[in-house]
């Protein structure tokens, strides 16, 4: 299963020009669209962190990234082979992303994030707790008042069911839920 590269960048490219339109919708409801705190869940190689940095027009010395993996080898090998260890403003925790986001919320203090992207996979599967409702609770709590939740979620004919269902939850627990499609994908956009 491609996790980075190719057909994944194409997605997120896709998924991440839809956070533009957001970008005007907070701006008329806020008056700022700055971006300083931005959660990656599945970090990777780091292509949805770089996409995010040449896509959105921001200032990055003010941008604070915190990119989470639970697979030290794929670091090594972003940073080896992809410039993952150049990133500016990017923090890399190696961590299981559903521990790291409960444990988040659990603090006392949370700093909210401004963007969270999650794009959780082992291979074609969802990590468990990925779609339960306390993760879902705990990344509502994570995100600040202006900010916006993208999940990247398989949809393939064989993983529709899940995906609907998953939205479906999603509608239950958030405000806003909209969908895009990307590529096979289905982007989830939630506030």
């Amino acid at each position: 299963m491609t996790q980075s590269g190719g057909i994944v960048k194409e997605i997120w490219e896709k998924g991440l020009r839809e956070i533009r339109r957001y970008n005007d919708i907070t701006r008329q409801r806020y008056k700022d669209t700055r971006m300083e705190r931005v959660l990656v869940l599945g970090l990777g190689g780091g292509d949805v962190v770089r996409i995010l940095i040449s896509n959105i027009k921001y200032q990055i010395s003010n941008i604070n990234i915190t990119g989470v993996e639970i697979n030290p080898e794929i670091i090594r090998f972003g940073k080896k082979y992809f410039g993952l260890g150049r990133i500016k403003n990017l923090e890399i925790v190696i961590a299981d992303a559903v521990r790291f986001v409960n444990q988040q919320f659990s603090r006392l203090t949370i700093q909210p994030f401004d963007l969270i992207l999650v794009d959780l996979y082992q291979g074609r599967e969802i990590p468990a707790g990925c779609q339960g409702e306390r993760f879902l609770q705990s990344l509502k709590g994570l995100r600040g008042l202006k900010g916006l939740i993208v999940f990247n979620r398989l949809y393939s004919k064989d993983q529709r069911g899940q995906t609907d269902k998953f939205v479906q939850k999603c509608q239950e627990i958030f405000k806003e839920v909209e969908t895009k499609k990307a590529v096979c994908n289905l982007m989830v956009f939630c506030r």
